[in-house]
């Protein structure tokens, strides 16, 4: 298992791999796949999880605003999906191995994110392997942060929970507040985000 950058060498791959996600993926965002097969350079870098030659894991980094999301539209083959609670902090992730290349790559005004609030426990889980496994200082923050800049407000999935070692100076409202705007909003397939 290796972790590589999206160079010409991968790309097809990963266009390949997106094409059939698209066509056979039954996970919730399943939804996006075909759209990011056209809009791969609206992110800063891509990185991919290779074993045997295959693409088992793919994220990017975004720019949102001044800041850098890590692990943007994180994809993982089913080989590799555990539930995130229980995985213990010391195992080797494909998260974790393209976090670290993110994070030499990306250093400064970085935060990763999640969308629910149901899911800041998740959250805070990435946060504790990413401190443990690079030396850094991620904590949950507070409230839901807009990490969509052009989304709509009344879109729930615009709306997220961050970990970042900064203050995110990113439009922000409070748990309880998104709860009573968005109620219990789930995503839908094919939603046009």
């Amino acid at each position: 298992m290796n972790t590589v950058r999206l160079t010409p060498e991968y790309y097809n791959q990963l266009l390949d791999k997106l094409s059939e996600l698209a066509e056979t993926s039954k996970d919730r965002n399943r939804d996006w796949y075909s759209r990011l097969q056209t809009r791969l350079f609206e992110f800063e870098e891509w990185y991919c999880v290779m074993v045997d030659g295959d693409i088992k894991a793919f994220s990017a980094v975004h720019k949102i605003g001044d800041h850098y999301r890590l692990l943007s539209r994180l994809w993982y083959d089913d080989c590799f999906r555990t539930s995130g609670l229980k995985t213990p902090l010391t195992s080797v992730t494909p998260a974790m191995l393209m976090a670290e290349l993110q994070l030499e790559d990306f250093w400064h005004n970085v935060f990763c994110s999640m969308e629910y609030p149901q899911r800041r426990k998740h959250l805070e889980k990435v946060a504790e392997r990413l401190n443990y496994r690079f030396g850094k200082s991620f904590k949950l923050n507070d409230g839901m942060y807009k990490t969509v800049l052009n989304g709509r407000d009344d879109d729930f999935s615009c709306w997220q929970n961050t970990i970042s070692e900064e203050e995110l100076d990113l439009p922000k409202i409070s748990v309880e507040e998104w709860r009573l705007r968005f109620g219990n909003s789930r995503k839908m397939p094919d939603r046009a985000n």
